[in-house]
């Protein structure tokens, strides 16, 4: 009997009542949960529509690669020269959500639930960020730079 009891309230076990429902979603991976198991499936519509949509563009760039090259130089030379306005306003928006989803009431909702903790700590994650910074900027100049 107790290890019956220990079983039922065990880590792995997922409380169905708990989960939202499952229904046609619009996402790639449709997750369904049992008691037990947590078992991934294919939204076969949203995966073959980009599959097909993904590899008719490469096709078409492939077999037609001096006309797709003009028209990507057109496209950059377009968005570089008139839309970089955009691009500033954008990251300024972003950043001012940023903050105010910082400085809000929103900023103290704990991710995991009340008595989830990090499983860093701040210093930890400041390392692992820098880290992850310098091993990018590596990666990018290497290349560029003799």
């Amino acid at each position: 009997v107790v290890v019956a009891d220990q079983a039922s309230r065990s880590s792995d076990h997922v409380n169905s009542e708990e989960l939202p429902r499952q229904g046609r979603a619009p996402s790639l991976w449709v997750m369904s949960h049992s008691d037990r198991t947590t078992k991934w499936s294919i939204n076969p519509f949203v995966f073959w529509a980009s599959a097909g949509l993904t590899v008719g563009f490469v096709l078409l760039s492939v077999l037609n690669l001096q006309q797709m090259t003009e028209v990507f130089d057109g496209v950059l030379g377009f968005l570089t020269a008139r839309m970089g306005w955009f691009f500033v306003l954008c990251v300024n928006v972003y950043l001012v959500v940023v903050l105010y989803l910082l400085l809000s009431r929103h900023g103290r909702i704990r991710l995991g639930g009340d008595s989830a903790r990090p499983d860093f700590s701040t210093w930890g994650w400041l390392a692992m960020l820098f880290s992850a910074g310098m091993g990018i900027g590596l990666m990018f100049w290497s290349v560029a730079e003799p």
